[in-house]
């Protein structure tokens, strides 16, 4: 899995008979929802409950293709013994017609209806399962609007429904600054900060470091990296004027010791950092914050749809690409009595590298 590299999860959709030791799954599916990248394990459509209708929606304001995933949840009883479904159970069965809806600045409703999908695999991307059918829509997210979502079972005479309201904007990072000549100091004694706008109608935040090096072995060069995720950070406010975010310089070098095993076969590079901030909707800080709070737990709201399972919220990201280590940080991790057996190059040693190619 890819998204804040080291979460492995799996969704639990409960009822009110499904039980605690459940929370800490869905706790571990939310964050790994506001982040770009994917999820590898399926998730668990079966639960003690009766026959139940799964969506999932996210509003990414980063694509003009929003997509929605629908299936059933429910639990087969035979024998005195519980018999998961195949994919073929859980599909939905029957027609049924999916759509958002939008109310421009002008007050007209325009709708965007949704269509089967081939361009994604089922069992990859957010909520991976084969059993999920997989729709999408062409529509690029307007700013602070209000989006319904509608499915509708004809036959069935039944309608599900939710509604959230779009970011204000997209992210803005004030620090690190894509400025010529900008180098990130992070080493014993020097902490760096992050420091993003917030975004208006957005609740949850979450942002990851990532440290990026090569390992040199006879002359050639493999990246690698090392993945430092942040504290999740909720503030609904948008009358401050930043977030900030702090990454422990001792810290750092601490997490290079631990995860970077040493190899004398080898010579390391230090080539610099990326970084990832992911934003979440109320909807989901909603969820998050109720799951913090098991005394108050009740499974009934861990959706975003009275009558169904699954979330609609919004979803943005931001990257910030190789933003380059100052001398100080490149001698810190080759000479730092934590992680000088490591091989990483000091500064000079790197520029007498690169004046010899």
């Amino acid at each position: 899995m890819n998204f804040w590299h080291g979460y492995m999860i799996k969704l639990q959709l409960f009822r009110k008979q499904i039980h605690r030791k459940v929370l800490a799954l869905l706790l571990r599916l939310l964050v790994c929802i506001i982040t770009v990248t994917s999820c590898s394990e399926e998730i668990d459509l079966y639960s003690e409950s009766d026959k139940l209708t799964a969506i999932y929606c996210l509003l990414n304001n980063n694509d003009s293709v929003q997509y929605l995933r629908i299936s059933s949840q429910y639990t087969i009883i035979g024998n005195g013994k519980v018999i998961k479904p195949d994919s073929i159970d859980l599909t939905v069965k029957g027609d049924f017609i999916a759509y958002l809806s939008q109310t421009s600045r002008s007050g007209e409703q325009v709708s965007h209806h949704f269509t089967p999908s081939f361009s994604i695999k089922k069992d990859t991307g957010w909520f991976p399962t084969e059993a999920l059918q997989v729709y999408e829509t062409r529509c690029t997210i307007t700013p602070n609007t209000i989006y319904s979502l509608y499915v509708l079972f004809p036959k069935e005479k039944r309608m599900i429904f939710a509604k959230t309201v779009s970011f204000g904007g997209g992210v803005h990072v004030f620090d690190p600054a894509m400025v010529p000549g900008r180098k990130l100091n992070l080493f014993p004694g020097e902490d760096f900060y992050l420091r993003y706008e917030p975004l208006k109608n957005a609740a949850i935040y979450q942002a990851t470091a990532k440290f990026l090096y090569d390992d040199i072995r006879d002359g050639i060069a493999e990246r690698k990296e090392l993945v430092l995720t942040l504290p999740l950070k909720f503030d609904d406010q948008t009358d401050i004027d930043f977030i900030s975010q702090r990454i422990s310089g001792d810290r750092f070098l601490r997490d290079v010791a631990r995860e970077i095993a040493m190899d004398t076969s080898v010579k390391r590079r230090p080539v610099g950092f990326n970084f990832h901030i992911s934003v979440g909707g109320e909807e989901l800080a909603l969820e998050i914050k109720k799951d913090l709070d098991a005394a108050s737990f009740s499974s009934a709201d861990y959706s975003s749809f009275k009558n169904a399972a699954g979330i609609f919220s919004s979803l943005s990201h931001k990257w910030i690409e190789t933003i380059p280590l100052s001398k100080f940080t490149i001698d810190s991790l080759a000479l730092s009595s934590l992680t000088r057996g490591l091989g990483f190059l000091t500064y000079d040693e790197i520029n007498k590298l690169d004046s010899i190619k």
